[in-house]
């Protein structure tokens, strides 16, 4: 059934034929061979070297619900192998991507509206020519506009309003991942996405996966902040030339206004709507406390939008101290001894060694780490049973700490 012969004829039987209920069963064929590796990979082959992407896309706009949701569902289980084919196909096919956001017109949430959003949310965050197609049909406002009618409840939830408000949450990620383009770039500062990831991890709304997809957006757009955050002109050029003025009586030092405008962490103006600064945002104690998620994917996430605050470009030791000031200390632990997933695993160490390495001996924060009974017993583990950077990671920890036991050559898997 999955052979090269038999998905060809499938595929080119779909491309020529019109009645939509064969398109629905040939559609339904083929996703239900998606299952098997050895299917989907001669299904990509075949569509790629024939290049009947276009012929799935076409399908979104068939009258027809139940073949709209197949071709969906399919289209999304072939995203990871020709998700930039599919993106830039939708780009140039009538009425799209824009009509994959339907109108609710307060009415249910149906499976449509999930499978649409979510197929656009899967699709590669870094293609730029759908995100710019997206951005033009003022997809960002109709997304927000969305997300707060279910809020308020003027739109009727249903078992589908979940993945519905993920796919929506997951399209305005993708935005974020080219803030390198001026356009979205504008977009995001005039819509605040700072402030609205920030919301998200903390909405009643929202789900486990809709947390990590805020803390995702936070991490792409913190990215961003030592970029766009800048020493604030005005106040330097005031300062040259009182400095002409009195050149030669005495000095002029910083003044008071500078030092409040100044960010600690990325030492120029921040904001969050401008810079997409966390701390500006009050997103940090939020990412804090998703470190408590009994969801390895939400840690993880969290961690990661964490780190950034914690990059060689920024002021690292102000960060330790603003984050330890956060609890972030213990909660960082607690996330290494939580969960055994790598990323977690890795990510935690990275921060922890950090605190180690700038907050020294005799800090609160090296005493904080110290203190920990459990923590040696569980760097000997990452040591054990981590990957080589998390193996490193703990070897170093263990040092530092005077906690390193006499290994053998031999690591025990």
């Amino acid at each position: 059934m999955a052979s090269d012969y038999v998905v060809y004829n499938i595929v080119h039987m779909l491309h020529n034929s019109s009645p939509e209920e064969l398109n629905t069963s040939l559609v339904r064929i083929l996703l239900s061979l998606t299952r098997s590796p050895d299917a989907i990979t001669r299904i990509v082959s075949v569509i790629k070297e024939n290049d009947m992407s276009h012929a799935l896309i076409e399908l979104l706009n068939s009258p027809k619900e139940e073949l709209n949701i197949a071709c969906a569902k399919l289209l999304t289980t072939l995203s990871p192998h020709i998700g930039h084919t599919i993106s830039d196909r939708l780009c140039r096919t009538r009425g799209q991507p824009e009509s994959l956001i339907e109108k609710l017109e307060r009415t249910q949430i149906t499976e449509k509206h999930a499978i649409f959003t979510n197929f656009l949310a899967k699709l590669p965050y870094q293609n730029l020519t759908l995100n710019l197609a997206l951005l033009e049909k003022n997809t960002v406002t109709t997304i927000l506009q969305r997300f707060n009618e279910v809020q308020r409840g003027e739109t009727r939830t249903s078992r589908f309003t979940r993945p519905y408000l993920e796919g929506l949450v997951g399209i305005l990620v993708r935005f974020t991942a080219t803030l390198y383009d001026p356009q979205i770039l504008k977009m995001a500062r005039a819509h605040n996405l700072t402030s609205v990831f920030t919301e998200l991890l903390i909405s009643t709304a929202g789900s486990d996966e809709v947390q990590r997809l805020a803390a995702v957006g936070l991490e792409n757009l913190s990215s961003e902040s030592v970029n766009l955050s800048k020493i604030p002109q005005e106040i330097q050029v005031k300062k040259s030339s009182l400095q002409r003025i009195f050149s030669g009586c005495f000095t002029i030092h910083p003044t008071k206004e500078y030092k409040l405008m100044a960010c600690p962490i990325h030492r120029g103006v921040c904001s969050s709507h401008e810079t997409f600064c966390l701390l500006d945002a009050k997103a940090v104690e939020r990412l804090i406390g998703c470190l408590e998620s009994e969801n390895s994917k939400v840690v993880g996430a969290s961690l990661a939008a964490i780190i950034t605050l914690l990059d060689e470009r920024v002021d690292v030791d102000k960060s330790v101290v603003l984050l330890s000031e956060a609890n972030a200390v213990r909660r960082v632990l607690g996330a290494l001894k939580d969960h055994r997933e790598e990323s977690v695993r890795r990510r935690s160490l990275w921060v922890i060694e950090k605190f180690l390495m700038r907050g020294g001996e005799g800090s609160v924060v090296f005493d904080d780490i110290s203190r920990d009974r459990s923590l040696p017993s569980t760097l000997v583990r990452a040591f054990h049973h981590g990957e080589g950077s998390t193996r490193q990671m703990a070897e170093r920890i263990l040092r530092h700490l005077n906690r390193m036991p006499g290994f053998s050559n031999k690591v025990v898997l």
